[in-house]
């Protein structure tokens, strides 16, 4: 009886392990958002739902190369269109110290739990080092989103709004309130300013 089960299971394990070794090096791209390991920095990532953790962790190792290589970090699909009186992520930079409502596309949504303060980080226009702008979603105020920060607005176009401060370089902003981050196309992101 045991046996019976423990074949296909056995060869699951094996198909993973297959796909983990053979799929880094094919250069292929599954579309995963370019959420990198961490590796290179001693930080993990968590990504997916436990049920489905070998071949999310599968997909993350692809994308990480890909972000180290530039090719294969997500574009938007046209123009980006926010509300009026918005900045756009690449402008962000000139209104450190200001209250703001920034926009862009977000390239890269990483959550490290082992790092102080389990931060979820939301970076736009390209993955990490070379995000324009970023969120940081601090791990006491995480469980306030019903689904993974990182993988709800990863390919999105969103706004976030609150104090831009420089964080080592990077203009960001520090939210506490699910509220803090939309979708500029919720009903008034017409009419407003235009980028390709």
């Amino acid at each position: 009886m045991k046996t019976r089960f423990l074949v296909p299971l056995l060869s699951l394990a094996v198909t993973f392990l297959l796909l983990g070794a053979c799929g880094p090096a094919s250069g292929a791209d599954s579309g995963g958002g370019g959420q990198p390991t961490g590796e290179s920095s001693g930080r993990t990532v968590q990504s997916g739902d436990d049920a489905s953790a070998a071949s999310s962790e599968y997909r993350v190792e692809v994308n990480r190369e890909a972000d180290q290589s530039g090719v294969g970090v997500p574009k938007p699909a046209g123009e980006i269109v926010i509300p009026d009186g918005a900045i756009f992520a690449q402008d962000s930079a000139a209104y450190i110290g200001e209250e703001g409502q920034v926009c862009g596309f977000v390239a890269q949504s990483v959550y490290y739990p082992e790092d102080e303060g389990r931060p979820t980080y939301i970076r736009f226009d390209q993955g990490f080092p070379e995000q324009t702008f970023q969120v940081l979603i601090p791990g006491k105020v995480r469980p306030r989103w019903a689904q993974k920060p990182e993988i709800y607005y990863i390919n999105q176009e969103i706004c976030a709004t609150g104090l831009i401060e420089d964080m080592e370089g990077t203009p960001t902003i520090t939210v506490d309130q699910v509220y803090q981050i939309f979708q500029p196309g919720g009903g008034f992101g017409r009419g407003g300013k235009r980028r390709d």
